[in-house]
């Protein structure tokens, strides 16, 4: 399963950084980046590699705030 999971994260994160590169669709890069990330946090944690379960509950965390913010509007 972290196989599964550690692939597909890694292309969702990969198709989030060129939408970035091309500066389009933010908050399209905003999610999917999210998205990749919970993906290496749950493969951090079936690893219980404390690493990749603390960078990645940060990267979690701050783009859960641009999320919010982006629908909120601030």
């Amino acid at each position: 399963l972290s196989w599964w999971v550690k692939w597909t994260s890694s292309i969702i994160l990969l198709s989030a950084m060129m939408l970035r590169g091309a500066q389009v669709l933010p908050f399209v890069d905003l999610c999917l980046s999210a998205i990749g990330c919970v993906g290496w946090l749950a493969v951090g944690i079936m690893w219980k590699d404390r690493a990749l379960i603390i960078l990645n509950a940060a990267a979690v965390t701050i783009l859960g705030i641009g999320i919010l913010r982006a629908i909120v509007g601030a």
